[in-house]
């Protein structure tokens, strides 16, 4: 029974398909960076956003979809400090404690970077891109996640009405 419990805890807390946290998680990890702030404790939030996915699925198919969001979790873990959920179909949130705004805007030009080169072998010729927004914010007693991520999806948002691929 312990480890049925176990199971069911993992699999509520994760994403089936990337094994990433999902929408549910969050709020451990966040409560976490909340009870062991310092002064000064700040929260970096990366919003990224798989630019025309639905294309993806209806050009390729929903299998070879499930390949990109799961080589895109890949390249979004590989930071070790970095927090990654998947938090919707083709969106991923990743959190960063007490990290600067330029290092944020680094790690998140990286990753829009690193997905825009990736290739898959079965489509060679095949290109994906993801729009990144940023944000950090003062982890302090008015700390509040949803407005973390409003910020960050609306700077998102701003990155796609730019062009895409930012």
């Amino acid at each position: 029974l312990s480890s049925y419990t176990e199971n069911f805890k993992y699999a509520s807390m994760h994403d089936y398909l990337t094994g990433l946290a999902n929408q549910n998680y969050p709020a451990k990890y966040l409560d976490d960076v909340y009870t062991n702030r310092k002064e000064n404790s700040s929260l970096g939030c990366l919003f990224v956003d798989v630019d025309s996915f639905k294309n993806v699925n209806d050009k390729y198919g929903h299998l070879f979809g499930n390949v990109v969001l799961i080589r895109i979790g890949e390249i979004l873990s590989q930071e070790k400090e970095a927090f990654v959920c998947r938090w919707g179909g083709d969106e991923y949130v990743v959190c960063f404690a007490n990290i600067s705004e330029d290092v944020l805007m680094r790690i998140g030009e990286k990753y829009r970077a690193e997905i825009a080169a990736c290739r898959f072998k079965d489509y060679p010729k095949f290109h994906i891109t993801v729009s990144v927004g940023a944000v950090v914010i003062k982890v302090d007693e008015s700390f509040n996640f949803d407005h973390v991520l409003d910020l960050a999806d609306f700077a998102n948002r701003t990155a796609k009405n730019n062009g895409k691929d930012n």
